[in-house]
């Protein structure tokens, strides 16, 4: 049951973030990557509502919160395109816009694990 909750979510998530990728139509390899920006910070904030509220709140089952987490989030989230895109920058020459993407993806991404607990503890609170 856990490994079909984690392929389910896992198929959505990637569906949805091939989704995000169509309708933002990124064809000039040197523009800035909002995509799969827009995919892993979205995604993070989500983990960190789910873990909160599954863990904190013991509100999810066992599934669900794989399905969510594992699957959903995972699927969604793209460490594997935001590392490839860095590297293509660099690769170009353009190693201030690798660095930066670098550094703006893993604040951002990180800080929205920490806005989504947050947010999670703020409704749970409520």
């Amino acid at each position: 049951m856990n490994a079909l909750a984690v392929g389910l979510g896992g198929a959505i998530g990637a569906l949805l973030r091939y989704a995000v990728s169509l309708w933002m139509v990124q064809r000039d390899p040197e523009r800035w990557p909002w995509a799969t920006l827009l995919v892993n910070v979205i995604g993070s904030g989500l983990l960190g509502g789910i873990v909160f509220h599954s863990i904190e709140q013991g509100a999810l089952s066992q599934p669900m919160r794989l399905f969510l987490a594992v699957g959903l989030c995972g699927g969604f989230t793209t460490m594997s395109t935001f590392a490839f895109e860095t590297l293509e920058y660099a690769r170009m020459g353009l190693t201030g816009r690798a660095a930066a993407y670098a550094l703006v993806s893993v604040t951002l991404s990180v800080a929205a694990v920490f806005v989504g607990g947050a947010a999670a503890q703020w409704v749970a609170g409520r």
